[in-house]
């Protein structure tokens, strides 16, 4: 079990005990309730020795659970800015996830996950969670894995399109400009979507990339105006920031470099 589950599970074993205190002082709270409505002296005494001994139980199981989380506000952020996920990885794969990491995030389609350190959360999918225990986080990305992904992209092709015709009308090639089967490198098409302030931190090039496998895989052939595209992926290109990758549902790598509308 890795560091941050076992911190989680010594706290929670703590406060299941002290629930079980606390319950017992209230059954024997209310035990000591009827015996004063029925009137019955040595049973009423009964109680009240026996909430005496009670108590001492529960300021222990208090103190205990108050103890429970040990670890300091240094090494929370420390641990969640290093070895987090890893040990999110470690048990991700135990219960069938595999996780991978790109552009500084942790990807499992169609889930992306951003740790927070110095919040004590994660952002997953674009919303900040505070649940950031690994076999918790690890069953959220399972389920969404299982979920049907919605896609938008019927919407997004058309976007594509319309900053596909703004470049070619922009651009200072000539040829490309007279060219209705041009390609453009989708890195200027995502520059010129995120180009207003906030916009590529709130829809990064992970999102991106996801956004064009998705329509990838959609079955869409051409914009509402019958317009037709291709993508093109630079088989020579790694990791170049021109080229867009996804993580698909088996693991690999879905590149994306270059989109062409096929007009007319």
């Amino acid at each position: 079990m890795g560091k941050l589950e076992n911190a989680f599970d010594h706290a929670e074993v703590a406060a299941e005990s002290m629930l079980r205190a606390a319950n017992s002082l209230v059954s024997l709270s209310k035990r000591m309730q009827t015996a004063a409505k029925e009137g019955k002296i040595d049973v009423l005494k009964k109680h009240i020795e026996s909430l005496k001994d009670n108590l001492g139980i529960v300021q222990t199981e208090v103190q205990n659970a108050g103890n429970a989380w040990t670890m300091t506000e240094d090494e929370e952020e420390t641990y969640l800015a290093g070895d987090y996920i890893a040990e999110l990885q470690e048990i991700s794969a135990q219960q069938g996830l595999e996780l991978f990491e790109r552009d500084g995030a942790v990807v499992a389609y169609p889930s992306k996950l951003i740790v927070l350190p110095k919040e004590n959360a994660i952002r997953l999918d674009g919303k900040k969670v505070l649940t950031i225990r690994p076999s918790c986080v690890a069953s959220i990305l399972r389920t969404n894995q299982l979920k049907r992904v919605r896609s938008n992209s019927p919407q997004f092709l058309e976007s594509l399109y319309k900053v596909y015709r703004a470049l070619i009308r922009t651009s200072d090639n000539k040829e490309m400009f007279e060219n209705k089967e041009s390609i453009i490198h989708l890195s200027s098409v995502y520059e010129v979507m995120t180009a207003l302030p906030g916009f590529a931190r709130d829809y990064d090039r992970l999102d991106f990339a996801k956004d064009l496998y998705l329509l990838d895989v959609s079955g869409l052939q051409e914009t509402r105006n019958g317009t037709k595209f291709k993508f093109h992926a630079d088989t020579g290109a790694k990791s170049g920031r021109g080229t867009f990758v996804c993580v698909d549902r088996n693991g690999q790598d879905q590149k994306f470099h270059d989109i062409q509308f096929l007009e007319g």
